[in-house]
């Protein structure tokens, strides 16, 4: 997502301090954005009555900010590893000087990135996860670390610090790859045990209020179904497998977070976003390659003028989207769909116009994929659910569940011994196969 780059670049463009347009200079400076201070000078009448809604739900930045416990944020090692945050916790099970290493040994063991190993990179793959074997206990303690969030502060907006992201979506491959070890080893009980930490992290992650976390949940939790599929067409895999596996899906489901929850978040970084921009920074939220384009077409000062002239209704545009594709959020994705094309729509009309929101466009910028990626992550766990409940006799084939998704149902078949559920992705579907007890 185009966003994920944004934070990042505002991230260092904060930290730099060498250009009066280059944002905040301090922690302090960047929290006061969570005060909201140009939203509340604001004469927009709706923009004040929505400012006032999201008062009374409890939703501006410093709110969900006092709704969490967030640990503060840092990027010394503690002097005990109890005392590590989350984050720092993370970042320390794999440091970056190291990550760069782990990559390149991964692309060389899969390099098609299926989850499949041949001889060769068996023996690769082998000594790295016996190298990786401390790494890995870091990673779990971690995870158990996070278990009450992973300290992302709402009041810090799109300055908040991500950079656990990486380590933590390559603490996932490397206990997915170490899976696929112990089935080569016969040892399926082990790689159910390293199955759990993926699906443990993908957890943690979508429960946050974070459109970047909540699509990384959906990528490490995609990994973790492509090597469960691995592990239960394995030979070894029996029927107490099965219902560990299937207990641990049920799990997974009982706990699944509204889809709304990571967009309540992505609006409380976008009002801090509009603080920024209010407060002359609105170059900050731009990459490398836009500000230069601006600056060959001699528009960037232009631009940035047409982007305060209109600031007001372009913040309004924005949150009255926001809040149509969270209130959307109770729809299944299926029955979503208009509305989002209405969104855009909306975009598109405005767009050689006077009234165009430039910033809502780029806060907006991808919102239709984020909101299917939500959808595709929840219809393969439905899908692994509905194979699993039939293979251990919990449910008819014929008692198939609607996919969110599609708003069909899933197609189910029982023969050569096994189950095969279909109908999952709406484009390349990924069928499930569960093999009966």
């Amino acid at each position: 997502m185009r966003r994920v780059g944004l934070l990042i670049l505002m991230l260092a463009v904060a930290g730099c301090g060498k250009s009066p347009s280059a944002g905040p200079k301090s922690v302090a400076d960047a929290r006061a954005y969570a005060e909201l201070p140009g939203l509340r000078r604001s004469p927009h009448e709706g923009l004040q009555a929505e400012l006032a809604r999201l008062t009374d739900e409890q939703r501006t930045p410093l709110q969900l900010a006092s709704a969490q416990v967030v640990a503060p944020v840092t990027t010394m090692v503690t002097a005990r590893p109890s005392e590590l945050t989350p984050q720092v916790a993370i970042r320390e099970a794999y440091p970056s000087l190291s990550r760069g290493m782990h990559e390149e040994l991964l692309e060389r063991i899969d390099p098609n990135r299926d989850w499949r190993v041949g001889p060769v990179e068996r023996e690769l793959l082998r000594d790295f996860v016996t190298r990786t074997a401390p790494h890995r206990d870091k990673f779990r303690l971690a995870l158990e670390r996070a278990e009450g969030g992973l300290g992302i502060d709402p009041a810090m907006g799109p300055l908040a610090e991500l950079d656990f992201i990486e380590p933590l979506h390559l603490g996932c491959r490397v206990v997915g790859y170490t899976s696929v070890h112990h089935l080569a080893d016969n040892d399926v009980t082990s790689a159910l045990h390293s199955l759990t930490t993926m699906l443990k992290a993908a957890e943690l992650l979508a429960r946050e209020q974070h459109v970047a976390c909540r699509l990384l949940a959906a990528n490490c939790r995609a990994d973790a179904l492509r090597v469960l599929q691995l592990i239960v067409q394995h030979r070894h895999f029996n029927a107490s497998h099965l219902d560990s596996v299937g207990a641990r899906i049920d799990e997974t489901l009982r706990q699944w977070p509204s889809d709304a929850q990571a967009w309540i978040g992505e609006r409380a970084s976008g009002l801090i976003a509009y603080e920024l921009v209010r407060d002359g920074h609105y170059l900050a939220l731009l990459d490398r390659d836009e500000v230069e384009r601006l600056e060959k077409h001699h528009m960037l000062k232009t631009t940035a003028r047409a982007v305060m002239g209109g600031v007001d209704e372009d913040q309004h545009f924005y949150l009255q989207s926001l809040r149509q594709l969270i209130d959307g959020c109770r729809l299944p994705f299926c029955e979503r769909v208009p509305l989002l094309a209405n969104i855009r729509r909306e975009l598109s009309e405005s767009e050689s116009t006077q009234r165009y929101p430039i910033v809502a466009a780029l806060l907006l910028d991808d919102f239709e994929r984020v909101h299917q990626r939500q959808a595709e992550d929840l219809a393969r766990c439905v899908a692994w659910n509905t194979a699993l409940r039939i293979a251990r006799g919990q449910q008819a084939s014929s008692e198939t569940p609607l996919n969110a998704l599609s708003g069909k149902p899933y197609l189910a078949t029982v023969e050569d011994q096994r189950v095969r559920i279909s109908g999952v992705l709406l484009d390349t579907d990924e069928p499930v196969e569960v093999p009966l007890p």
